[in-house]
C-alpha cells in the first residue's frame, strides 16, 4: 500500500485520509486485479434483471440481459502457460509436460442464482482452477510403450502419437470425442522438446467456485499447444530398453526438428548420420547433457587416451592374433563411417567382425559423431572427414588411411604393454 503524505486538509469525497506528524496522508488503495472469472461474475451482476442493484432506477434493463442464453457469457484472450508457478511443469517418472493456451475463450455461469451465491470480491484465481481441470497425469511408463520402430526410423510424428496416445488426454479431459494434434518440435527450457497443437477441437471444462454452487464453464476453440518430453530418467528408461544408438537417433531427430524452426516436418524420417551430428552441435550440447546420452568431459578424454589400446586388446594383440590389427581396424572405422561390415578375405573374416562388433559398442555408448571426432583428431589431423548430406562419407580414401594409422596405434600399445 502506498501513501502521499503533505500539508492540505481532505475536501468531500476524498479518499482514506490519515494524520501522520508531517500533516495529513493520503492512503491510495492498492488496485484490486481480476482474472477472466471475476469479469464474469462482476459482468453478471451488473446485468443481471433478478438482482437488486443500487443505481438510480432499480433494476437493470440492459439489452444484455433480453437473450437469457448470453446474459452470462464473456469472451476473453487467454494466453496462460499451465501449471504455473512455481513448478511451471507436471513431472512423472518418465514423463514432463506442459499447456500453452494462446485463444479466444467463451466463459458462462453455470447453476448461479441471483443474491450471494455469487459473490463479488477479489480474483477467483482462474489459472489455478484451469490448471487442476486440465492437469495431465503422466505417470505412463516408457517400458510399456511401443517406441522401437518409431526410434529406429527418427520418426517423431509416430514417437508422439505413441506417447500421446498412452497418456490418454480425451479420458483425463472427459472429452466426448478424439483430439488429432499436429506434431512438432521446439526448444523449451524444461526440454518438452514434442508440441502437439490442438486446434479446432471445443474443449469444455466446468470449473467449480470454492463455497459456492456456482460453476465456470469455459470453452476453448482453438490455439491450445502440449508440450511433451521425456525427464533425465525417462531418456535413461529409453536407453536402457533399446539401447544408446536408439535413444539417440530419436533425441537427434527431436532436436534437428527444432533447430529446423518448422521447415522439417515431425512425419519425416530422419537418418541416424544426421539425428546423430544434430544431437552433438548447437543449442543441442544442453539437451544431449540433460539427456544423460552424450559422454562427459571426462570420458571423452579417457576415450581418447585409451582408444588404441582398448582395441589392441579386443583384437587379441599381440599374441593372440598377430596381424590381425590390419583387418578389425579398417572394420572398426569402416563401421563408424558407413555404418555397415566391410568385406573380409578369408582368414580376416573373424577379426572383421570384432572390429564392427566393437564399432557398434562404442557408437552406442558414446555415440557415432563422438567415435569419428576422436578418430579424426588422433589419425586425421583433427581434419573433418567430408560427407555427404546423410552423413555418408564421399570417398573411402580417408577412411582407409585413418584404419591404416589406427592398425599401428593398437600393434604399437600392444608392444608397449
Amino acid at each position: 500500500m502506498e501513501s502521499l503524505c503533505g500539508p492540505r486538509q481532505p475536501g468531500p469525497g476524498a479518499g482514506n485520509w490519515g494524520v501522520s506528524s508531517g500533516g495529513v496522508c493520503f492512503i491510495l488503495k492498492p488496485k484490486e486485479m481480476t482474472d477472466p472469472v471475476q469479469e464474469l461474475i462482476d459482468h453478471f451482476r451488473a446485468n443481471d434483471a433478478r438482482a437488486w442493484v443500487t443505481r438510480t432506477g432499480g433494476r437493470s434493463t440492459s439489452s444484455a440481459v433480453a437473450d437469457p442464453l448470453r446474459r452470462d457469457l464473456l469472451t476473453t484472450r487467454l494466453k496462460l502457460s499451465l501449471p504455473g508457478p512455481p513448478d511451471n511443469a507436471w513431472q512423472a517418472t518418465d514423463l514432463i509436460g506442459k499447456i500453452e493456451i494462446d485463444s479466444d475463450a467463451d466463459l458462462r455461469l453455470l447453476h448461479s442464482p441471483a443474491g450471494p451465491d455469487v459473490n463479488i470480491g477479489l480474483s477467483m484465481g482462474f489459472e489455478q482452477m484451469l490448471a487442476r481441470a486440465m492437469e495431465l497425469n503422466l505417470e505412463g511408463r516408457l517400458a510399456e510403450m511401443d517406441l522401437g520402430e518409431a526410434c529406429e526410423r527418427g520418426d517423431l510424428r509416430a514417437f508422439a502419437n505413441v506417447i500421446f496416445d498412452q497418456i490418454g488426454v480425451e479420458r483425463q479431459w472427459e472429452l466426448c470425442h478424439g483430439l488429432e494434434p499436429k506434431f512438432g518440435a521446439e526448444w523449451d527450457e524444461h526440454f518438452c522438446l514434442i508440441t502437439a497443437l490442438i486446434e479446432g477441437d471445443d474443449l469444455r471444462f466446468e470449473l467449480p467456485l470454492e463455497g459456492s454452487a456456482t460453476r465456470v464453464e469455459v470453452r476453448i476453440p482453438k490455439g491450445l499447444t502440449l508440450r511433451l518430453g521425456l525427464t533425465a530418467r525417462g531418456w535413461a528408461s529409453l536407453k536402457r530398453m533399446l539401447g544408446g544408438t536408439s535413444a539417440r537417433h530419436m533425441a537427434g531427430a527431436m532436436a534437428l526438428i527444432a533447430a529446423a524452426g518448422g521447415e522439417i516436418s515431425a512425419g519425416t524420417t530422419i537418418p541416424r548420420p544426421l539425428a546423430e551430428a544434430a544431437f552433438t552441435a548447437g543449442e543441442s550440447v544442453l539437451f544431449s547433457t540433460f539427456t544423460g546420452l552424450a559422454p562427459s568431459p571426462g570420458e571423452l578424454s579417457m576415450l581418447a587416451g585409451n582408444l588404441a589400446a582398448n582395441l589392441a586388446r579386443d583384437a587379441g594383440l599381440p599374441g593372440v592374433n598377430p596381424g590381425g590389427e590390419t583387418p578389425y581396424a579398417a572394420a572398426y572405422v569402416h563401421a563408424i563411417y558407413f555404418g555397415r561390415q566391410i568385406d573380409a578375405a578369408g582368414g580376416t573374416v573373424g577379426m572383421v567382425r570384432r572390429g564392427f562388433r566393437r564399432a557398434e559398442a562404442d557408437a552406442a555408448r558414446y555415440g557415432q559423431y563422438v567415435i569419428r571426432a576422436v578418430l579424426q583428431k588422433l589419425f586425421n589431423g583433427s581434419r573433418t572427414v567430408a560427407v555427404r548430406s546423410d552423413g555418408v562419407p564421399l570417398s573411402d580414401k580417408e577412411t582407409t588411411r585413418i584404419g591404416e594409422r589406427l592398425a599401428k596405434a593398437m600393434l604399437k600399445s600392444a608392444r608397449a604393454g
